[in-house]
Order: structure tokens, then C-alpha cells, then sequence
């Protein structure tokens, strides 16, 4: 993900879940540099669950995913960075911000 595409993102997503078609999609600030980027599915008795929700940090002009949560999944997914991770969590995050761009038609 770059810098433009989350600043795409942050124009047509927040903090507050959104249902689309077939989920509730969100864009959280946790930090000046940190954000939370989840897509979420109906669970249990009015719940959410995540699948997935990853979480990137901006340094300079990079970005990072630090973690990746997915309830969803079975057995459910938790991976935080590690040098053996770091490869799966850029897919994972790549995946997750072309759901979020299809999901309102944006083009970068």
C-alpha cells in the first residue's frame, strides 16, 4: 500500500464500521501514524468479527502491516511482524486494500 492509497482510503472510510454489500468495512486512527484496517462479518448476537483486520504504521513514505487478526478463518489467524511474517502480512494487506477500493469502485 502506499502513502496515496491510504489517503484514498481515509477520504471514503473511518472510524465508525460501514456495511457494503457484504460486510462492515472500517478505517480507524489508532495513532498519528497507526491505523487499523478491517473488514468485518455479522457474528454472534449483534457482534462483528474480523476477516481480517491488519494493522499498518507509517514511517516516512512506507507503510507496514504489524499485525493481522482474522476470526474468521479456521483455525483463527493471529500474526504480528516478524521477519518470517512480514511477506504474508504485505499480501494480506494488499488483498485487503483492493477489497476496500472494490467495495466503492475507487480507482488510484
Amino acid at each position: 500500500m502506499t502513502i496515496a492509497e491510504l489517503a484514498i482510503l481515509q477520504q471514503y472510510f473511518g472510524e465508525e464500521k460501514e456495511f457494503i454489500e457484504d460486510g462492515y468495512y472500517r478505517l480507524r486512527t489508532l495513532s498519528e501514524n497507526e491505523f487499523e484496517l478491517a473488514f468485518l462479518v455479522p457474528g454472534l448476537c449483534g457482534t462483528t468479527n474480523y476477516h481480517p483486520k491488519i494493522n499498518l504504521i507509517v514511517t516516512g513514505d512506507k507503510i507496514t502491516a504489524t499485525s493481522l487478526v482474522d476470526l474468521e478463518a479456521t483455525p483463527a489467524i493471529f500474526i504480528t511482524e516478524k521477519e518470517n511474517s512480514r511477506e504474508f502480512l504485505a499480501e494480506q494487506l494488499e488483498l485487503l486494500k483492493e477489497k476496500f477500493l472494490n467495495a466503492k469502485n475507487l480507482q488510484v
